[in-house]
């Protein structure tokens, strides 16, 4: 049946590419399930992950995954 209800993405910020590329082969498929695009951030020296999840379950597994590196990466990330 079709999903009403489309989570929205949640971005993730990394200092570097390789950084990003590197969380994402990380994480495990059967455990997380969702879409991941890693694109430099828009004004900023970063790199960033948008994560598109499946389900609201795959957003929270996520989020218990991703440490920043700095605190201010959370700041940024409300920006987008």
């Amino acid at each position: 049946m079709f999903n009403q209800f489309e989570e929205k993405p949640k971005t993730l910020i990394f200092s570097t590419k390789a950084k990003a590329q590197e969380f994402v082969r990380s994480i495990d498929t059967n455990e997380i399930r969702g879409r991941f695009s890693i694109r430099k951030t828009k004004g900023w020296a970063t790199h960033s992950v948008l994560f598109k999840p499946f389900s609201y379950s795959d957003l929270i597994e996520i989020m218990k995954v991703y440490e920043p590196e700095h605190s201010h990466y959370f700041d940024i990330a409300k920006q987008f």
